[in-house]
This record gives C-alpha cells, sequence and structure tokens, in this order.
C-alpha cells in the first residue's frame, strides 16, 4: 500500500477479501505514533479501497503483501504498544522479568511470533484487551458503625 497524498482512496494489489464497512488502520509512517489513523472503508472498486473520510496525515511506504488479519493477538500487541506510548500502561522498573521478556520479545523471518519466554507478554496482552469489557456493580456500602437515631453527638 502506498499513500503518499492526503486521500480517500487506497490502491492494493489485492484487494479480495476487504468489505465495505470493515474498519481498518493505517500505522504511521512518521516519528509520531499518534498519526495512526483509523477508517472504515465505504467502497471497494476492483484494487482501489476507497474510505469514509480523507486521511489525516501522508502516509509513505510500499508493502508487497496485505491480507485482513482478524487476530485477537495481533490487535491486542498494538494496543499494548499504544498504551505503553501514550503512557496509559506504565511497568514499574522492579519488575525485571517481565523487562526482559519484553526486551526478548520478537518475530521470526515469517512475521511470526517467536513463542519463547513470552507469558507475561500474552497476559498483559490478554488484560489489555479485556479492559473494554471490564466493569463491576456498583455495590452499596454498609456505613462502618450502626446509626442511633435521634442523636446529635456521639457522646450523647
Amino acid at each position: 500500500m502506498s499513500s503518499t497524498i492526503v486521500t480517500r482512496k487506497i490502491a492494493q494489489e489485492n484487494a479480495a477479501g476487504w468489505r465495505a464497512g470493515e474498519e481498518i488502520v493505517l500505522a504511521s509512517t512518521d516519528f509520531d505514533p499518534r498519526q495512526a489513523e483509523r477508517r472504515t472503508i465505504s467502497a471497494i472498486r476492483a484494487n482501489t479501497i476507497t474510505l469514509d473520510k480523507k486521511l489525516d496525515y501522508m502516509h509513505f511506504g510500499k508493502i508487497t503483501y496485505l491480507h485482513f488479519i482478524n487476530n485477537a493477538e495481533e490487535s491486542g500487541i498494538v494496543n499494548v504498544w499504544q498504551r505503553m506510548n501514550s503512557g496509559r500502561l506504565k511497568v514499574f522498573p522492579s519488575l525485571s522479568k517481565y523487562l526482559e521478556e519484553r526486551r526478548l520479545y520478537r518475530r521470526d523471518e515469517k512475521e511470526e511470533i517467536v513463542r519463547d519466554r513470552d507469558n507475561l507478554q500474552d497476559a498483559v496482552r490478554c488484560l489489555v484487551n479485556g479492559i473494554s469489557s471490564m466493569r463491576t456493580k456498583p455495590v452499596k456500602l454498609e456505613p462502618a458503625w450502626p446509626e442511633y437515631g435521634g442523636s446529635s453527638g456521639w457522646m450523647e
């Protein structure tokens, strides 16, 4: 994919498998991760994808292959990265085992995640993916001590 001008259309080598209504994310090609953009596909004609609105930033580059990934693992990795870079997820320096795992977290030549000492990374990814569904019901708190009717003070 190459989008060197701010546009609504993106030419693909093969747009098969893409559907109107799907949401896509164009990664930032700048050093500013906030230039990643989320858009909805409004139409597809041949191998040209039309987005619901123009891109705000220029996206440079060429991807030799691009395919639709419906994978909670991939989106979780992106979510963790975004939360860490925005300061919404912080790791204490004393968590040396986690930091060592994060340092070794990588992909192989086939772009597959290397499954070696990645348990803590997986746990954080699952936690971040589930944050939006974590809700608690309000709990009515009982007073710490019984109330005595008619008294204006604790000594009366």
